[in-house]
């Protein structure tokens, strides 16, 4: 009975924050949650598996591949903090954390289009790209001497910061992404 209620009130608290991400989305700002339900759809779509880990890294790369194409600030609104496995954003990370280190099993009722033509274009060429690694390799990928990730986490005394002062920053994301995974200098 208690799992039936704890269910009940996490699946209204994702429809609120699925329809706050759909009124923002139109401002062309996404909650991570929204391109985490894409992605996973996408993976679901073509019978892969994903794990929440690899989902946090193919978010973190979502972003840095978007912002570089369109120039712009950000993808979504969510913030990535340093933890021990690289960037997280902790939205989705404590939505999906039940399933552990198992696939995440989305029902298709929870999939929706992305409605902006260059988000979902970025978006699914980041997933076809970085999704065909393995969450080790993604892992190694973001904590590369000198990434963004990197400096953070030594910056922590090499300890997950789940506060402002574990939060990657953007801007930096999108410089190191240009220069060290897309090869292009400033």
């Amino acid at each position: 009975m208690i799992k039936a209620i704890l269910e009940y009130f996490n699946k209204l608290w994702y429809n609120l924050c699925r329809i706050e991400g759909r009124v923002k989305s139109m401002n062309n700002v996404y909650s991570a949650n929204d391109i985490a339900t894409f992605i996973l759809c996408w993976f679901a779509s073509r019978d892969k598996n994903i794990t929440n880990l690899k989902l946090q890294k193919l978010l973190y790369f979502c972003e840095a591949y978007y912002m570089n194409l369109t120039g712009k600030s950000q993808l979504f609104d969510d913030n990535f903090n340093a933890l021990t496995y690289g960037p997280v954003a902790l939205n989705v990370y404590n939505k999906y954390k039940s399933f552990l280190n198992h696939p995440i099993v989305i029902n298709q009722d929870e999939c929706r289009d992305i409605d902006n033509p260059d988000v979902k274009q970025s978006v699914e060429k980041t997933c076809e790209f970085f999704g065909n690694f393995s969450s080790s390799y993604l892992v190694a990928l973001t904590h590369l001497k000198n990434s963004p990730w990197n400096k953070v986490w030594h910056k922590n005394g090499e300890t997950s910061n789940y506060g402002k002062d574990g939060i990657i920053s953007k801007e930096e994301t999108k410089s190191w992404f240009r220069k060290e995974v897309l090869d292009e200098s400033e």
